[in-house]
């Protein structure tokens, strides 16, 4: 004690050290990361035991055929079907690129629409779609060059439109630079469907199936191979015994992605986390 007493500067400085390194030690031993999945929200929905995973166009994440062939081969999945879009605007890191989707038809007249590639298979045994079609639905396969139109377009059935693609490329250090038309290709019309008899068509989570449903034009999967086609969402019907909830965590910590869980007529929110 005389001697902290005679050196009191040593003695501060004594203290000021010992209380850094324990508070540092305490601190260190304290902060820990934490990777795990958690459920964020939860509204009601259908009581279909169901998963959906969408894609989000400024994520790096991508849903891709692989990602669908994965899930089908799981135990818990009785069925699995994915939707197709060609989003307005997608994200490559710093840069993006912007899309317009135009309809020609013979006769020159273009118009901008929004794109859907649907499974007819899926959409007519889950939400029985074929009923809503005004014209030849047996004909609207996958992988066929068909399309399906609002009734408010002036085409008819057996008309011919072609779809093209307007890409600009959106730079911070640079000016819009337009990367050109492609071509998706001329497909036949095969039938109609009334927009305002799907207005309000629900999915599985109870969610819009069409945003903007009188300007959307359908169209079957694996029709079009173009980079500019990319997977929007994967819905997986489970099989029954399985709880959606487990699967959904197990499902958004693989794909690193969120995933809405149907369970008891409640849609749950599931998304993975890292937290510090």
């Amino acid at each position: 004690i005389r001697g902290l007493k005679r050196r009191p500067f040593r003695t501060i400085l004594t203290l000021i050290t010992i209380v850094t390194i324990v508070s540092s030690s305490v601190l260190l031993i304290n902060v820990s990361v934490s990777r795990e999945t958690r459920i964020k929200r939860s509204w009601p929905s259908t009581k279909i035991s169901s998963l959906i995973i969408r894609s989000n166009p400024s994520s790096l994440i991508k849903l891709s055929v692989y990602d669908v062939e994965w899930i089908r081969r799981q135990e818990w999945c009785s069925n699995v079907s994915y939707m197709e879009e060609i989003p307005d605007l997608e994200f490559y890191g710093p840069d993006r690129i912007s899309r317009i989707t135009m309809l020609s038809t013979e006769s020159g007249h273009k118009r901008i629409i929004n794109v859907l590639f649907v499974d007819p298979v899926f959409m007519d045994k889950y939400y029985d779609f074929s009923k809503y079609v005004r014209g030849f639905w047996k004909d609207f396969s996958r992988g066929e060059k068909v399309i399906l139109l609002p009734t408010n377009y002036d085409m008819t059935v057996g008309d011919y439109v072609t779809l093209n693609v307007e890409e600009t490329l959106l730079s911070r250090q640079r000016f819009p630079m337009p990367l050109g038309t492609k071509e998706l290709g001329i497909f036949r019309v095969i039938g109609k469907f009334d927009p305002s008899q799907l207005l309000e068509f629900r999915k599985m989570d109870n969610s819009l199936l069409f945003k903007d449903v009188a300007h959307t034009v359908l169209i079957p999967i694996d029709s079009v191979n173009d980079s500019s086609v990319t997977i929007s969402e994967i819905t997986v019907i489970v099989a029954p015994g399985f709880n959606t909830i487990d699967i959904a965590k197990e499902v958004a910590y693989s794909l690193g992605l969120p995933v809405i869980a149907n369970r008891n007529g409640f849609s749950f929110l599931v998304e993975w986390s890292l937290e510090v």
